[in-house]
């Protein structure tokens, strides 16, 4: 199969073969945005280009390549009925509103590489329950998880050095996260109703 290449399964099964170069918001939204089903990148795909797949309200499952570098701003924004997303290992920048609105979206694997967890990235997920920040992360940026309101359970480690505000205002169900004594908490970076605790230093 040719470089770029976009498999699309259809509301019969039928595999559909779209080559694009570049690959950019045109394909998904003229040719899928109005498809079932699921999407296979192949190739040497590197990019996922802003705006690529905003808005495809009926795409469920995505595959990304190891080869996938990088994710663009609201790169899969308002896709409602996406339920999940494994990112590859070799990422290291995902975009602003990536996943913004995806209500659906319940699982995500993050790799450890990033270093930031941009605005609004998952503004709106109101399906996410669990959240692990990898040990790259050093800033969760404003708003990265407002209104997720489903979220219970965040594991944020010590790399982390500061947590902008409203970054996990509207998470109605956190209750409770523990946190370094070494990370700067920005003002109203959490609903007021979930209790912060520090971890301890072990005496020498």
């Amino acid at each position: 199969m040719k470089d770029n290449t976009i498999w699309y399964t259809t509301t019969d099964n039928q595999p559909i073969i779209i080559n694009s170069e570049p690959l950019g918001p045109q394909v998904a939204y003229h040719q899928y945005k109005n498809g079932v089903g699921a999407i296979h990148l192949c190739g040497d795909v590197t990019t996922i280009n802003p705006w690529m797949f905003y808005n495809c309200y009926n795409l469920y499952s995505i595959e990304l390549p190891d080869s996938i570098k990088s994710i663009g701003h609201s790169a899969f924004m308002r896709c409602s009925a996406l339920t999940s997303i494994s990112i590859p290992k070799g990422v290291v920048s995902i975009g602003r509103d990536c996943f913004c609105d995806c209500s659906q979206l319940s699982t995500v694997l993050f790799p450890d590489g990033i270093t930031t967890i941009e605005p609004f990235t998952f503004r709106g997920c109101e399906s996410l329950s669990t959240i692990t920040i990898p040990e790259s992360v050093n800033k969760i940026a404003y708003c990265a998880f407002e209104e997720c309101t489903m979220l219970s359970e965040l594991t944020i480690p010590a790399s982390t050095s500061i947590i902008e505000p409203y970054a996990f205002s509207g998470c109605l169900k956190l209750k409770e996260v523990t946190l370094s004594p070494t990370t700067e908490i920005c003002e109203e970076a959490f609903d007021s109703s979930c209790t912060i605790k520090t971890t301890t230093t072990p005496s020498a």
